[in-house]
């Protein structure tokens, strides 16, 4: 019985965060920091891989840094699910702004 009702509360909770209302659209700038044209050509691929994300917006960029709106049916925190999978973190700092980076790599596995 115990198990059952676990289960039941898992798979409410999954059917919950996986629910998306896209006639419900929000925007939220973000920082992107980035290295080199290469990561920053990966991130912008990893946020339009992301299906909830519908337009992404450069409002402005320079060496190493762009603001950028993010614009997502859903929440943000699917968002941010989806761009960890792809190596990619979204975090918001304690003063509430978001930025985006790469994932630093996995250290190297020694035998």
């Amino acid at each position: 019985m115990a198990a059952s009702s676990t289960v039941n509360a898992l798979e409410d909770y999954w059917k919950s965060r996986a629910a998306v209302d896209f006639s419900k659209r929000q925007r939220t700038l973000v920082t992107a920091r980035f290295d080199s044209l290469s990561d920053w050509a990966t991130m912008l691929s990893a946020l339009q891989s992301v299906p909830t994300v519908t337009n992404v917006e450069v409002v402005a960029i320079d060496y190493g840094e762009a603001r950028i709106g993010i614009v997502y049916a859903g929440s943000l925190d699917q968002v941010h699910d989806t761009l960890a999978t792809l190596k990619v973190t979204l975090d918001q700092s304690d003063g509430g702004s978001w930025s985006l980076v790469l994932a630093p790599p996995a250290p190297p596995r020694t035998p």
